[in-house]
């Protein structure tokens, strides 16, 4: 993975961009050669700390390829209702999922390599 590909999120946690992951996806796959499936609705979870002014998000989703299951994962999302709109945080929660889904086939698996 290129270095200028990489994200440094505030939490010290390295990841890609979401293009990164449908391009590589549409590279191996072709484009239209996989999806990620919702399984279920939304979930809204209380934060774990009630001080906090906002909700957690989850979904969960199924990764396929050429019609066959490849993964499913958990996307999720912290939600501040007074200054977010919810149709972004779905999508946050999707692309949350499919990183998710793709880690489990090895992409950017030195990104996850702790050794």
């Amino acid at each position: 993975i290129p270095d200028i590909k990489v994200l440094l999120a505030r939490d010290g946690t390295l990841s890609l961009p979401e293009g990164h992951y449908k391009a590589l996806l549409n590279q191996a796959f072709g484009l239209g050669g996989w999806t990620l499936i919702p399984l279920g609705d939304m979930k809204e979870l209380p934060p774990m700390d009630p001080n906090k002014k906002h909700v957690q998000l989850v979904r969960e989703y199924a990764l396929y390829a050429h019609k066959r299951f490849v993964s499913q994962a958990f996307g999720e999302t912290n939600f501040y209702s007074s200054n977010q709109n919810y149709s972004d945080a779905t999508e946050r929660i999707k692309v949350s999922a499919l990183t998710r889904c793709c880690k489990d086939l090895g992409v950017a698996s030195e990104l996850w390599d702790k050794g």
